[in-house]
């Protein structure tokens, strides 16, 4: 769906029984349109409006990946009006440097995207999740960026990864 996400691709992912991401009110319009079940939905995006977030608790999203605490504030605020409860995905930003062009990484401490690992937000962010009563903790994300050409980027962000969940069980 990142790259070339229209109602042809969108059927075609919704007959084989695949799930898909979405990162707009638009995307998420048109893979339902499609036909794609929502449950199979995730939804993405760093700036989701409170009203996209209500068209996707509405239609029934599979999970919800969280951003920020404003996110998690408008999905409080939804599911306190009688919405459903989301699952909701928390998204890690590393703080690594994923050795791509600088606009495509999404790792670093200073990323828009998900709550920092360095600044502690990230384990703030996961310890609101699965204590929220208007919240389902479906699990962590991380992204580290697009065309990255070293593995070891990935390395570095799995390693903090498993720092955090080792963090959250102790």
């Amino acid at each position: 769906s990142k790259a070339f996400l229209c109602v042809a691709m969108a059927k075609l992912v919704a007959g084989e029984g695949l799930a898909i991401d979405v990162a707009t009110g638009g995307e998420l319009h048109l893979a339902l349109y499609a036909g794609l079940d929502p449950a199979t939905i995730v939804f993405h995006g760093n700036n989701k409006s409170e009203a996209e977030l209500e068209r996707a608790l509405r239609a029934g999203v599979g999970r919800v990946v969280a951003d920020s605490f404003a996110e998690l504030d408008r999905i409080d605020e939804l599911v306190s009006r009688g919405l459903r409860v989301p699952s909701v995905m928390v998204r890690v930003t590393p703080g690594i440097e994923a050795h791509t062009h600088e606009y495509l990484e999404t790792a670093v401490d200073d990323s828009k995207f998900g709550f920092g690992l360095g600044s502690g937000d990230a384990l703030a962010a996961t310890q609101r999740v699965i204590a929220s009563p208007t919240t389902t903790f479906a699990g962590l994300h991380c992204h580290i960026g697009s065309q990255v050409f070293r593995s070891d980027s990935f390395d570095r962000a799995l390693d903090r990864m498993v720092g955090l969940i080792a963090e959250r069980s102790e």
